[in-house]
């Protein structure tokens, strides 16, 4: 939305528009390097996350990784503005947020995660709140039942914010459970599910079934940086058919999967949508 986007067939109820909203994107391609050296090097040493072998710029299409159509992205967002009409243009800043991102390492490629969100108020000059931080949490996807197989796909999960007045949210999260071999799919009550999936560029047969695990909550704790106040905590118990009391459920059975018959573009289902009770 620009701020002379006015419609020309008179649909627009606001002749300017009133406010007006701008994102900033950049190249998922690390700091470090020009824009001239991402743009002449695709590769993941220079774009970490952007999987550019999918990338096809000839035609027709063909190779193994040209099976089916791609959906990746090369930019992320770095920034959001605000403005209002006040009878001038430009229209005036309000307010700017500006988005600070990292590339943790991973078992497959590195991750992109949000890493500080800055806010600055723009009327009347520019003041600058501090950054609200977050923090982020390893944690393995797939569930090891053929060990060395493939990578166990580690991804990260926010684990910590810190806001701009320096208080504190920490998040836990249940263990990783799905028992020692494969349980059956339609009876499973574990936090884990059953997918095919394609390994593409780790090698293997052309479709394969692994298990994954859904990461579940178990407290929240959000603390006062001075010190003057207890912690205030709130923590998830998941209940269990076995414990109706919802007493204790350490390994987060009991939640009931449903079988996915939603996507007609999916010729194979599975149990993908977990309901469960707190």
């Amino acid at each position: 939305m620009g701020p002379n986007d006015n419609a020309p067939n008179g649909k627009n109820a606001y002749q300017p528009r009133p406010f007006h909203v701008t994102r900033g994107y950049s190249d998922r391609c690390l700091p470090q390097y020009t824009q001239a050296q991402c743009d002449a090097t695709h590769a993941q040493a220079h774009w970490p996350d952007t999987p550019w072998d999918l990338s096809c710029t000839t035609s027709p299409c063909s190779g193994a990784q040209h099976d089916a159509p791609a959906f990746f992205d090369t930019q992320m967002l770095t920034s959001v503005d605000t403005s209002v009409y006040e009878g001038t243009n430009p229209y005036q800043k309000v307010d700017t947020w500006t988005l600070g991102h990292s590339w943790l390492s991973a078992d497959v490629n590195d991750d992109l995660v949000l890493a500080s969100i800055t806010h600055a108020g723009d009327v009347g000059g520019t003041k600058t709140l501090p950054k609200v931080t977050f923090g982020w949490a390893e944690l393995d996807n797939r569930v090891p039942y053929d060990t060395g197989a493939y990578p166990a796909m580690g991804r990260y999960r926010v684990n910590s914010v810190i806001s701009e007045t320096g208080a504190q949210t920490d998040v836990s999260y249940n263990a990783a459970s799905c028992g020692s071999s494969p349980p059956a799919p339609s009876s499973n009550t574990l936090p884990c599910f059953q997918q095919r999936w394609t390994p593409g560029d780790l090698g293997g047969t052309p479709t394969t079934t692994s298990w994954f695990y859904k990461y579940t909550v178990s407290k929240v704790s959000a603390d006062d940086a001075t010190g003057g106040q207890p912690s205030l905590i709130t923590s998830y118990v998941y209940c269990d058919t076995t414990s109706p009391s919802c007493a204790s459920n350490p390994a987060g059975a009991g939640g009931a999967w449903h079988y996915d018959t939603d996507i007609d573009l999916v010729p194979t289902k599975c149990y993908a949508s977990r309901s469960v009770s707190l």
